[in-house]
């Protein structure tokens, strides 16, 4: 069974901060689980066809780097990522394939850069993230269902961003306040290219073409 448990007793490797390279495949749980292992260096991961590739709790100022997650789609609780923590660097990663490509839960002070997100139900979902900046930037996305989605998340920073073939582009919903949306593009959105729905206070300078209905905003 592939399946690594890293606790804090597990000091050698937070200490050494020895980098995991794993290729993951056809698990039935969790690909990689990683918890209270703060300051590690997860790179060149392959998940595919696990319940949840990586499920990473309780992590801090953790690198994310060369990460290629599919296939997470077997019900709404599958992932390719799971992250409970803050001050963690994401970048050069595919998510494709999964119900929810990327949550981040109770995240905050993340940085996630170079990301493509494809043929996920949920590309990218931020929750419960307030009042804690998370920064997303120079994200591309394709044929997801909905591309990018905050719910009750403040104080996020959404910038470079490509979005394409989606049912909704964004979707920002339940009180997600002073998020700054800069430079983002979206075609092709089949039911909105933005959804607000009870969200205020949202900065944004977006492109918007051959979108279906370009814009919901409700504030009930």
């Amino acid at each position: 069974m592939n399946l690594i448990a890293l606790t804090k007793p597990s000091c050698e490797f937070v200490e050494k901060k020895h980098p995991i390279n794993k290729t993951i495949t056809n698990n039935s749980n969790i690909g990689l689980n990683i918890q209270y292992s703060d300051y590690s260096d997860i790179r060149k991961i392959t998940a595919s066809d696990n319940y949840r590739g990586i499920y990473a709790y309780s992590q801090d100022f953790c690198n994310f780097s060369d990460i290629t997650l599919s296939g997470s789609n077997s019900d709404s609780n599958a992932y390719g990522l799971y992250l409970q923590g803050g001050y963690n660097n994401f970048s050069n990663m595919t998510i494709y394939d999964n119900y929810a490509g990327i949550r981040i839960l109770s995240g905050h002070d993340n940085n996630l850069s170079d990301i493509n997100i494809e043929n996920n139900t949920i590309g990218i979902r931020i929750e419960s993230s307030g009042p804690y900046l998370n920064h997303l930037k120079d994200i591309t996305g394709r044929n997801n269902t909905k591309s990018i989605q905050f719910s009750f998340s403040d104080n996020n920073t959404l910038e470079n961003v490509f979005l394409s073939d989606t049912d909704y582009g964004l979707d920002i919903e339940w009180s997600s306040r002073y998020n700054i949306i800069n430079n983002v593009t979206i075609n092709n959105s089949g039911t909105y290219a933005i959804y607000y729905y009870q969200s205020h206070y949202n900065l944004s300078l977006i492109h918007i073409s051959e979108p279906t209905r370009p814009l919901y905003i409700s504030y009930a």
